[in-house]
């Protein structure tokens, strides 16, 4: 790669890559935290985040109802104080402590007496997946950036989970679970190397 087109398209290939910052990237976790210079996978940051969440829920957030409720509510508490504050949408989108309020409400839902219930409702499921697509396509396509990064983006985690928990209710067959299990061990290395059609495109 040219290193000059990489910087131009990645801003952070163009800082300097000493032995301190190699280590940084390869331990992952350090990507978590904001003002890392140099990146080798610029999306690898939300990874260090979700590392993060799911020590969270080994601590306490996924073993009670008390524990998921209770991360549920400092990560409420903190988007509301940036909300308040007028911050950046970054604030609310790429830190530890933004994570707390998706991966807690995700953690309420796994203790939630009627999820049985719900995850057997077809109705709920086809209204909760439609609702999910309607938002998640006016978000990117019709409405304001305003609304994608406000309201847009609460409801999305709260439909979101919706279709999590609703899903099971078309109760797939054998060869369908095959094809999701398969999706999902790909989803990762997936993400992680999709900045290189991002690349090819900018070349282009």
């Amino acid at each position: 790669l040219n290193p000059l087109d990489a910087a131009r398209f990645m801003p952070r290939w163009g800082a300097h890559a000493g032995p301190t910052e190699i280590l940084e990237n390869l331990a992952i976790l350090p990507q978590a935290f904001a003002g890392l210079p140099f990146r080798y996978i610029e999306p690898a940051w939300s990874t260090a985040v979700e590392l993060f969440m799911y020590m969270a829920l080994w601590i306490g957030m996924g073993r009670s109802a008390k524990g998921a409720a209770a991360g549920f509510v400092v990560g409420l508490i903190y988007h509301v104080a940036h909300l308040a504050a007028g911050d950046a949408f970054a604030q609310r989108y790429f830190t530890i402590e933004s994570a707390l309020l998706s991966f807690g409400f995700g953690a309420l839902l796994f203790f939630a007496p009627a999820r049985g219930l719900i995850a057997r409702d077809r109705r709920f499921a086809l209204l909760a997946l439609g609702l999910w697509a309607a938002n998640f396509f006016a978000a990117g396509l019709i409405v304001p950036q305003i609304f994608a990064e406000g309201l847009g983006y609460y409801l999305n985690i709260a439909l979101a989970g919706a279709v999590i928990i609703s899903q099971p209710a078309f109760a797939p067959g054998p060869w369908l679970r095959r094809i999701d299990r398969i999706l999902g061990e790909l989803s990762y290395p997936v993400f992680l190397v999709q900045w290189i059609g991002g690349f090819a495109a900018y070349r282009m």
